[in-house]
């Protein structure tokens, strides 16, 4: 970029665009961090901060950005991997996904498949291997630190732990 236009920003942002799905926040906080960059080189406009308003609310009539979109993809893909509520929550808040949309987002989040999910992928309770009953007891408390150190409740890492059978 030779020097920053509403035009060169909004080439940069459809780039992005293109390439990561993301929020508004994270588009401004993109088109922000470049223009300081370029800033460092060259004198910026001082209507720059503008024209990122300006191309966010562009792209985000276009549907290129969609706040909505993106925190119901980040809750399915999240909870797919065995994500907690609390954790895709604090996600969500990071990306910049406004909290009424967060919100909704969130209610479609299944918290007991998650940690099933969870509980599959690192071979907890009924997905563990066969052992002792010494053994087992032993293993049971690192089962259920596992589960609530990854943001459960222990009442839903307990009946996993204790199941005898996959859901």
């Amino acid at each position: 970029m030779r020097r920053v236009t509403k035009a060169s920003l909004e080439r940069s942002a459809t780039y992005y665009l293109e390439r990561y799905s993301a929020t508004r926040a994270q588009l401004i906080k993109v088109l922000t961090r470049k223009v300081l960059r370029f800033a460092r080189e060259k004198p910026v406009s001082a209507e720059a901060p503008e024209w990122i308003e300006e191309v966010a609310t562009k792209l985000e009539s276009l549907g290129y950005v969609d706040d909505a979109r993106y925190a119901a993809g980040t809750v399915r893909r999240l909870g797919n991997r065995g994500r907690s509520l609390r954790t895709i929550a604090q996600t969500l808040k990071l990306k910049g996904v406004p909290q009424a949309q967060a919100k909704h987002a969130l209610e479609a989040h299944d918290e007991e498949a998650a940690a099933w999910s969870y509980a599959r992928r690192r071979k907890l309770g009924p997905y563990a291997p066969e052992v002792d009953a010494a053994e087992r007891k032993a293993r049971r408390q690192k089962h259920l630190a596992a589960l609530v150190r990854r943001g459960f409740s222990f009442g839903l890492a307990k009946r996993i732990v204790d199941s005898t059978s996959p859901p």
